[in-house]
């Protein structure tokens, strides 16, 4: 199971390695496109009004509701931004306007330069670094067989002993385990009524 893991890390690994090699621009293309479908779409709806030189409210004509946005902070009112680390569409109504990069304002790991440094190593046999030397599995197995017969830890001994089985309960030393009965016609202890032979008064 490990091996059939370590494969298809290998196989993820190196297809990603050449999957953004031709994109262009800051960020991966996933994120690029959702970018650009927002441009498209619903940025353009919006207006807004100036507060600072960082914060603004953006109005919407659909939903007829008010979002502030900070620039600095990289926040929305709508929370969007916050959650998946790219302008929402409030935002990118004011980065256009303003003619400014919306790229530049997406988290740091989805641009390319993480992206190419996370998968830039590669996942190596753990058996060897020399690849001059064929993996003979067999002798690698037989060495292991060897240093582990020391090692061994047996199954316990599942065979049911001969006899009646001893009782679970564990007897009480504080108290004892039958009550004491008392007849109920001579208030003596240690029989009851039927097994009286006191005579009726």
């Amino acid at each position: 199971m490990l091996e059939r893991i370590r494969h298809q890390l290998m196989k993820w690994f190196a297809e990603r390695r050449v999957s953004e090699a031709k994109t262009q621009g800051l960020l991966v293309n996933k994120i690029a496109l959702e970018i650009q479908t927002l441009i498209t779409t619903r940025s353009c709806r919006y207006r807004y009004l100036q507060s600072t030189d960082t914060i603004y409210e953006v109005q919407s004509g659909e939903t007829l509701q008010e979002y502030l946005v900070n620039l600095e902070t990289r926040s929305c009112s709508c929370r969007l931004w916050q959650s998946h680390g790219y302008p929402c569409s409030h935002a990118l109504a004011i980065i256009l306007s303003l003619k400014q990069d919306p790229q530049v304002y997406a988290e740091t790991f989805y641009t390319l330069e993480s992206y190419h440094k996370v998968y830039q190593h590669a996942i190596i046999h753990p058996l060897t670094l020399d690849y001059s030397q064929p993996l003979l599995y067999q002798e690698i197995n037989e060495q292991s067989e060897e240093e582990d017969e020391g090692n061994v830890v047996l199954p316990p001994s599942t065979k049911r002993p001969p006899g009646r089985p001893s009782k679970r309960r564990i007897p009480s030393q504080i108290r004892p385990l039958q009550r004491i009965i008392h007849c109920s016609r001579c208030r003596e202890a240690g029989h009851n009524k039927k097994k009286c032979t006191e005579p009726l008064a």
